[in-house]
């Protein structure tokens, strides 16, 4: 089942910050920021990020698109057909850098799809699969320490699970294996 393309942002936003916990998340109706959600400890990293990808542009059905922050710098770049954004697409920070890159099919993200933080460094790797996350995802923090390393299986947690604290050490307690979302053994 298709969800829709907010809960589908607020879903992938929130199970990254809390990929490695032990109930599945379950993606809110609206965009919150809540303590301890991946939007407080990336706040330059928005819950538009794309997943989904039907948007009102105006009049522009087809062709080659810029939309642009509010004070003027680029926010991304790609091209429509039908009125859903098709192929390469690239979001950026307001600062100019590179947030998102990834691609769209009939406007659901497919294939590899990669994040960078407002410094530079990079936030995620991972692959989407008619807009669901699936096999290994790797999250940094912006000191460029590896954050997160999950399994997905159809946007779920679905294998081992690892996570390390901001200097290094690998967090144990908050590690584990996953089975369709649920934690079922520690690691």
């Amino acid at each position: 089942m298709l969800r829709t393309s907010l809960r589908l942002h607020c879903g992938l936003l929130l199970a990254l910050l809390c990929a490695c916990g032990d109930d599945p998340v379950e993606p809110p109706t609206a965009p919150i920021a809540q303590p301890g959600t991946f939007e407080e400890q990336w706040p330059s990293f928005e819950t538009s990020t794309p997943r989904t990808a039907a948007r009102d542009l105006g009049q522009v059905r087809d062709g080659k698109v810029t939309e642009w922050h509010t004070g003027g710098t680029k926010s991304g770049e790609g091209e429509l057909r039908d009125g859903l954004r098709s192929g390469p697409w690239s979001f950026y920070h307001p600062s100019g850098g590179l947030r998102w890159r990834g691609t769209f099919e009939k406007g659901v993200g497919v294939g590899p799809e990669a994040a960078w933080h407002e410094n530079g460094v990079k936030m995620l790797e991972g692959t989407l699969v008619e807009g669901r996350r699936e096999g290994i995802y790797r999250f940094w923090y912006d000191n460029g320490q590896l954050e997160l390393e999950v399994e997905f299986r159809a946007d779920l947690r679905d294998g081992t699970c690892r996570r390390w604290s901001r200097d290094g050490a690998f967090d144990r307690s908050a590690s584990g294996t996953y089975a369709k979302g649920r934690k079922v053994a520690e690691l």
